[in-house]
């Protein structure tokens, strides 16, 4: 009976210890992306969640904007052709 705890033990230190040299593998590789992707990317993790929130003000602001002109062109075409622009 010891001699089959002693197998089985040995066997599962040698399965730890292989998994452990695969997570420190692994912890590595994340390191390594994780130093290439800060590399290459030059926004914070701040300024990337911030961005949507500036896109969609951007984009309220323009069609806002698009608004005011529609309504200014409307305006001007319901008023009639203006002399300056008549040949």
């Amino acid at each position: 009976m010891f001699a089959l705890t002693d197998s089985v033990l040995l066997e599962l230190k040698t399965t730890a210890s292989e998994l452990t040299d695969r997570l420190k593998a692994r912890s590595a590789e994340h390191d390594n992306v994780g130093q290439c992707l800060s590399a290459s990317d030059p926004h914070s993790d701040d300024e990337l969640r911030a961005e949507p929130v500036q896109l969609r003000d951007t984009l309220a602001w323009a069609e806002s904007a698009l608004g005011s002109l529609r309504t200014e062109l409307e305006e001007h075409t319901a008023a009639g052709p203006s002399p300056r622009w008549m040949p």
